[in-house]
């Protein structure tokens, strides 16, 4: 369990305040980016004036409606810091809350008897020495590259594709598709959107990032051909490393994984968090 605290007096973290909280050497956050995230978030930090430590909250994978404990610090306001980040979400509307990968890797037992549960867990594939099978398009397909205006389309094919938890943020989405080093395309059949894949690559390593298919259309071959789409523009680049995640409870995705040579590799992360509300 969290070490409780006898009385302790905990506000919220003001960016001007960043240079006094006692950061560890390990922590992800240096004091000026500390600063620039209160600013983006400035109501999702507490802290302990007295001791310095804090509990740093934010937006989990740029959800407006899942927060992220992003990282706390541990020590006898520990306890006491998270609940207290934990209500401010409640009273902002958010649906739900999950551990950074981070603060789960550090803390996730002392979460779970604290009644924290396990959302969700993530395996993690690789595929070496990819080479595409340059599968026969089907002939109904087309494929595009990703413009914003389409946003609003790949946003409601995600929302049919995904289970809640997991559906993207519009505007989180629209900026990850402007890097530089990310790729998004989508299919289309009579006019009609069936399914996107996306994928970043970086040092000559690839690693798909969404891989859907409107579940109506499922079964046709259409997510198997946008694989072997990625794959070989990704081999096309010189990138012969890919990885790629997806849920454990995702069976049908692993199969397919599975079925072009990607291969687990033991690692997995698990989401671990609190639903705040059903609405």
């Amino acid at each position: 369990m969290f070490r409780q605290p006898k009385q302790v007096m905990v506000s919220l973290l003001a960016y001007g305040e960043a240079p006094r909280v006692r950061l560890p050497w390990d922590s992800r956050f240096t004091p000026a980016m500390l600063r620039g995230h209160l600013e983006l978030h400035p109501r999702l930090s507490f802290w302990n004036q007295t001791t310095g430590e804090y509990a740093i909250g934010g937006r989990w994978r740029g959800r407006r409606d899942v927060g992220a404990v992003l990282e706390t610090s541990k020590g006898n306001s520990q306890s006491l810091l998270v609940e207290t980040l934990v209500t401010r979400f409640r009273e902002d509307g958010f649906r739900a809350v999950v551990l950074s990968q981070d603060e789960a890797d550090a803390a996730c037992s002392l979460y779970l008897a604290c009644g924290w549960r396990k959302l969700d867990r993530l395996l993690v594939y690789r595929l070496t020495d990819a080479w595409p099978y340059d599968r026969q398009k089907p002939t109904d397909l087309a494929v595009s590259s990703f413009h914003p205006g389409d946003l609003a389309g790949l946003t409601s094919l995600d929302r049919e594709a995904f289970p809640w938890l997991w559906w993207n943020d519009p505007s989180d989405f629209l900026a990850y598709s402007s890097s530089e080093n990310v790729a998004v395309f989508l299919a289309r059949a009579g006019g009609r959107l069936l399914g996107y894949v996306s994928y970043s690559s970086r040092n000559n390593r690839g690693h798909l990032d969404r891989l859907a298919v409107r579940p109506a259309s499922a079964g046709k071959g259409y997510g198997s051909w946008l694989l072997d789409f990625a794959v070989r523009r990704m081999w096309q680049s010189g990138i012969r490393d890919i990885g790629l995640t997806t849920q454990e409870t995702n069976l049908a995705a692993q199969e397919l994984y599975q079925r072009f040579g990607f291969v687990k590799t033991g690692e997995t992360h698990e989401v671990i968090g609190q639903e705040l509300s059903k609405t």
